[in-house]
């Protein structure tokens, strides 16, 4: 583990702590970490952080790190996405952005 990193998706960790209803200080407080940095750390989409970093997030949020999206060194930018994480992506969405989400593709349908 010793300084290994991964690129994550940041925004789904505000996905993540919102779908659980956890504030920003409460999830903050438990990483140990202060506002600020978490909510950097929430509005970039390529996000690398420690694995360490990505266990204590995975406890708190009670997912695997495959939920955090997938890392780009490992699984290649130009790969194809499988039905079940498109599905478990909008899932993890609030429902304001399912709903702006489902606007553009009926609009990309028609």
């Amino acid at each position: 583990m010793n300084g290994e990193k991964r690129t994550v998706d940041g925004t789904m960790l505000y996905a993540l702590r919102t779908q659980m209803g956890i504030s920003l200080q409460q999830a903050a407080a438990l990483l140990g970490v202060s506002k600020s940095t978490l909510c950097r750390y929430e509005s970039r989409k390529d996000l690398r952080l420690d694995r360490a970093r990505i266990d204590d997030l995975c406890r708190i949020y009670r997912v695997s790190p495959d939920a955090l999206g997938p890392d780009r060194e490992e699984t290649g930018q130009g790969r194809r996405l499988e039905t079940e994480e498109v599905a478990a992506f909008y899932d993890s969405l609030d429902e304001r952005t399912q709903a702006r989400i489902s606007r553009i593709l009926l609009r990309a349908l028609d």
